[in-house]
């Protein structure tokens, strides 16, 4: 299905969505192997937070272990973190749905005797599935952040 040229901008298909998607789905492998990489990085970061934490313990004990994470404050961030990617992942899924849904609608617009009222109702409809879509990641994304800075994973924001 094509969709016609709007404003100088490039038709866009179904097709090109459904291509960037396999597209993705074909990178994963190599980002298993990132996320293999970054949890040899996380093991080492937690090394040091330990050995930091036994050097330390003789002069600052009560305030040293304060800082130091436990392996359940650990594994409580890298679920955090897995329960954001799979969000985020569950999102980009839905965005791509609604893409669709919106090119069919502009499809529909374009059509003569089109019903303006339908157009309106099934776009304003659409906005606001995308925009429920992205404030409820953004507030998974600053949870993680506020969880990264309290074990001071994270010492600054791009914000």
């Amino acid at each position: 299905m094509w969709i016609g040229q709007r404003g100088g901008q490039k038709d866009i298909t179904v097709k090109d969505i459904d291509y960037l998607w396999k597209t993705y789905e074909q990178g994963k492998q190599s980002s298993k192997d990132k996320k293999k990489i970054e949890a040899n990085q996380l093991s080492a970061l937690e090394i040091k937070r330990k050995k930091e934490c036994h050097v330390k313990r003789g002069e600052q004990l009560a305030f040293e272990a304060s800082k130091c994470s436990s392996d359940d404050d650990i594994n409580a961030l890298l679920k955090e973190e897995k329960d954001l990617v799979t969000y985020h992942k569950r999102q980009v899924k839905e965005t791509i749905d609604i893409v669709k849904e919106e090119m069919n609608l502009l499809v529909e617009a374009d059509q003569p005797g089109n019903h303006l009222d339908d157009y309106i109702s099934k776009l304003n409809a659409i906005l606001s599935q995308k925009a429920a879509g992205i404030l409820e990641l953004q507030t998974q994304l600053a949870q993680f952040q506020r969880s990264l800075y309290e074990f001071n994973v994270l010492v600054s924001s791009d914000n």
